[in-house]
């Protein structure tokens, strides 16, 4: 088996940042009521279903905006998408939303994970 290395973690791409603001909204859209939608320890969540099934009826501008960006963080901080091989992906978003191969993130060492996390942000 060949070391994981940095250039071998796979990310796939979700979103494109020119869908500004309303990548929470188009999230909760692609994945309503999926059974992709896991926590970090690949079970289904329904406080998590729920909290991405809401990001579709909100809106980020007015009164009630900070509720959408507070729920969009809860989403990047804990949501987890499941692979159909059983892989947890953690959601980025730097811009892009992206899907990181969270198995292949862990069984990077030290070095390698920090040089993925310098070559990611660029």
């Amino acid at each position: 088996m060949s070391k994981m290395t940095a250039e071998t973690v796979r990310v796939e791409l979700l979103l494109t940042d020119a869908r500004g603001v309303y990548i929470p909204r188009d999230f909760g859209k692609m994945f309503e009521g999926d059974s992709k939608i896991v926590n970090s320890k690949g079970e289904a969540d329904k406080k998590l279903t729920e909290l991405v099934n809401g990001l579709v009826d909100q809106e980020p501008y007015g009164d009630d905006s900070e509720g959408y960006w507070e729920d969009w963080t809860q989403v990047l901080d804990h949501v987890y998408l499941k692979g159909e091989n059983g892989d947890l992906w953690s959601l980025h978003q730097d811009g892009d939303l992206r899907a990181i191969n969270q198995n292949d993130l862990d069984k990077l060492d030290d070095d390698e994970s920090e040089k993925f996390w310098e070559m990611f942000s660029c």
